[in-house]
């Protein structure tokens, strides 16, 4: 189960992390593609890099089995939602609903691995050593 997860986990990450890497690449294009209108330039850029770090820190959360990664990764993701979500709330940008649904997705999914792993004896801080203090 643990394996799976880790697998699912990092599977989800990579397509999160293509969708940042094509972000910072091409804003334009992605803009158009992902219902970003009003967003300029550096805010598609910003945007990217937020996707690609929450993918990488869920990446590195399935390598090393730290629920701290998965996470840290979860509230990237959840403060991309936010930013979607501000921006069509304060300016009447329209909401891509679909990839609101899709990042809710990741969170939950990333949230539930980080505390299946914390359940399972996953280090959240390094503990001193009792010998050594």
């Amino acid at each position: 189960m643990d394996q799976a997860l880790r697998m699912v986990a990092a599977v989800a990450a990579i397509a999160i992390g293509g969708n940042g890497i094509l972000l910072i690449n091409d804003p334009e294009f992605s803009g158009r593609v992902m219902d970003l209108p009003l967003v300029a330039e550096f805010g598609l850029t910003s945007l990217g890099f937020f996707l690609f770090i929450g993918a990488a820190l869920a990446i590195c959360g399935a390598w090393t089995r730290s629920p701290v990664m998965f996470y840290c990764a979860g509230a990237l993701i959840g403060a991309v939602i936010g930013f979607r979500i501000c921006s069509s709330v304060t300016y009447n940008a329209p909401l891509s609903v679909g990839f609101v649904l899709v990042e809710l997705i990741m969170l939950a999914l990333w949230i539930g691995i980080g505390i299946y792993l914390q359940r399972l004896g996953g280090f959240i801080l390094p503990t001193p050593d009792p010998k050594q203090v």
